[in-house]
């Protein structure tokens, strides 16, 4: 199940674009309250947060993980731990913004790997920042259930329509 705050677009668009590209540290720090508040109202229930992994060259020549920076105020907000090391990108994939619909589908086939010592029966909420085609979300999914997690869910901060 996968649940977004807003659409990508406007302000919600320029203020992602911002966290991204220009290390806006504040806007993930308000967009992962959002985040927040909007879980306490869906009322799920989760043991572990993982942030989707970047690309390790892109997440090298980035800095950071924006996903990790929205995850870190639902860290705090519920008391329940990150652990960035349960979910690895394996494969250096093309950014699934470079493709079209059809390829972002099969881009990220056993992209990922989670590790079982960590996701085993564990309620997962996964976080990111955009939902496209939800293939990233839907590839990260199935490399956790593959390791037993007992269920995954996925929150990001906007959907593209």
């Amino acid at each position: 199940m996968i649940r977004s705050l807003a659409v990508y677009e406007g302000v919600i668009r320029e203020a992602i674009l911002k966290m991204k590209f220009h290390q806006d540290f504040g806007i993930s720090e308000y967009l992962g309250n959002r985040l927040s508040a909007y879980l306490k109202e869906l009322e799920w229930q989760f043991d572990l947060i993982i942030p989707v992994p970047l690309n390790p060259v892109r997440q090298k020549s980035r800095g950071y993980n924006q996903s990790y920076r929205l995850a870190l105020p639902i860290s705090l907000c519920f008391n329940i731990p990150i652990k960035e090391t349960a979910l690895q990108r394996t494969l250096n994939t093309t950014s699934q913004a470079e493709l079209a619909k059809e390829q972002r589908l099969t881009n990220l086939r056993g992209a990922f790997l989670a590790n079982k010592d960590l996701v085993q029966g564990k309620r997962i909420l996964l976080v990111d920042d955009i939902a496209t085609t939800s293939s990233t979300i839907n590839a990260c999914s199935q490399a956790l259930y593959n390791q037993q997690a007992r269920d995954v869910v996925a929150i990001t901060v906007a959907r593209a329509v």
